[in-house]
């Protein structure tokens, strides 16, 4: 009976808060937030990813955070997709990244090139995309996928 009834709370628990995983301005250093981030939740993630969304339908989705970053013309996109548990997380991380070299660079696995890095740790698929590959971009990647990861692991 206990058994069950610590089920049913973990169940009825709600969802963490996913933007407290958003890094703040100077993260990295010389880097703002541009604007307010974009939330996204149930069938909302249609707005957002057209014509891809069922994969993440159909690995639990819960909602994404969305949120821009610059320093002078330049532009980074990070993306922060909480799929409600690991194994949903991995799972859009294999679909995303079959074919692509993995390390353990970021998260529990991760992808790195020029424009986007990609990785899962927990119930979070996380992705960090530039416009160009030019200047500090890609200093600029790296250091906003080390916050996340390391939000997501604090307690």
């Amino acid at each position: 009976m206990i058994h069950l009834i610590l089920v049913l709370a973990i169940l009825a628990a709600p969802s963490p808060d996913i933007t407290t995983l958003l890094p703040g301005d100077d993260t990295p250093d010389g880097w703002s937030a541009s604007g307010s981030a974009s939330l996204y939740e149930g069938g909302a993630l249609f707005e957002h990813i057209n014509g891809g969304a069922d994969a993440y339908y159909d690995r639990g989705f819960e909602r994404l955070a969305v949120q821009l970053y610059s320093r002078g013309d330049a532009e980074v996109q990070l993306e922060i997709y909480d799929m409600g548990s690991p194994p949903g997380a991995g799972a859009i991380f294999v679909e995303n990244t079959s074919g692509m070299d993995t390390t353990t660079g970021f998260g529990e696995r991760s992808t790195r090139d020029a424009y986007q890095i990609s990785f899962f740790r927990g119930r979070y698929y996380v992705s960090v995309l530039a416009f160009s590959s030019e200047g500090e971009v890609g200093e600029a990647m790296a250091a906003i996928a080390r916050s996340v990861d390391s939000a997501i692991q604090a307690p």
